[in-house]
């Protein structure tokens, strides 16, 4: 370790076939490509003034059983914050396309492109973007911040505390989105067997398949193209639009207790059992017959279908069948 002004380090350094890189760092700005090579080429470039040019800093750089392992380490004291100034930070990384990742940051930016391998990422504060990733899993955690995924087919886990995620143009397989507090929206991108909990936030999923499982406690939900066997729809204060392919012996529950219910079938039918408190029900008679009604309950039959079977159930808001 060295105290300086700035840090400077390019390098190439070995790992297996298959290898994961491990890396740990703050207040960088990592930018992780492929490249045509069988080694991982490193470029790190920071430059500080005032006070912080007085901490030692450097890294802890080792291979272990085909693996490479980057730490960033550094002298700690209390942070001055007049006198500190971190003016740029970065970290250029290129390596094989099946390599693996595993990174903790603290208020990093993330920009990781191409790979192929498993990747797993625990950051406090940042911004991330993964473009073209095809590997086998996507693990996130992310405290505070933002997280863009483009061109994505692969499994993917997300736990964010505060912040917003946007998925494009992707197929995910085995999706699990965790989140306290931010928007959930997915563009031109198809969900298979999902499971989506967020206790305050707006939820918006393109297309979705297999098994679905939505829990809101306060914002909206909104599915344009719902293709499954199973779902399970739930929001406490918001309201919940869905178009629906009815399968055949699909099974469906959608409750809401402050909100509206408005759903389209956009093929298929099948039996609607519908529970309400202080909710008007709108539904198109041509295409339904009633089976039951009550001052609280109403059973309607497709008449098109009788494939599936649909549990809705609103304590205040309206309800629109179409």
């Amino acid at each position: 370790l060295t105290a300086q002004k700035s840090f400077e380090l390019s390098k190439s350094f070995p790992i297996a076939e298959n290898g994961t890189l491990h890396l740990e760092s703050a207040d960088a700005d990592v930018r992780i490509t492929v490249d045509d090579t069988d080694v991982v080429k490193v470029e790190i470039s920071r430059v500080v003034s005032g006070a912080l040019a007085k901490r030692q800093f450097g890294f802890d750089i080792n291979t272990d059983n085909g693996d490479l392992f980057i730490k960033e380490v550094y002298e700690r004291k209390p942070f001055l914050w007049n006198s500190e100034k971190l003016i740029s930070y970065t970290i250029d990384i290129r390596l094989p396309y099946d390599v693996n990742l595993m990174m903790r940051g603290d208020d990093d930016n993330y920009q990781i492109e191409g790979i192929q391998g498993d990747i797993k990422l625990k950051a406090n504060d940042g911004e991330v973007t993964f473009s073209s990733m095809h590997g086998n899993e996507l693990d996130i955690e992310l405290e505070d911040g933002y997280i863009n995924i483009n061109d994505c087919n692969s499994i993917l886990s997300v736990n964010l505390k505060d912040g917003n995620l946007v998925i494009q143009d992707s197929q995910i397989n085995d999706l699990s989105i965790k989140a306290i507090d931010g928007d959930i929206t997915s563009k031109n991108s198809t969900s298979i067997n999902s499971s989506i909990k967020i206790a305050d936030g707006d939820i918006h999923l393109d297309k979705a398949k297999g098994v679905l499982q939505v829990k809101s406690t306060d914002g909206g939900i909104k599915l344009n193209e719902v293709e499954c066997s199973s779902t399970s729809i739930r929001t406490t204060d918001g309201d919940i639009q869905m178009g629906m392919f009815l399968l055949t012996d699909s099974k469906h529950t959608i409750t809401t207790i402050d909100g509206d219910i408005d759903i389209t079938i956009l093929e298929g039918g099948g039996k609607f059992e519908i529970v309400r408190e202080d909710s008007d029900i709108d539904f198109a008679e041509d295409k339904f017959n009633i089976l039951k009604s009550g001052r609280r309950n109403l059973v309607l039959q497709s008449k098109a279908s009788e494939a599936a079977y649909l549990s809705i159930k609103s304590s205040d808001g309206d309800i629109t069948i179409k």
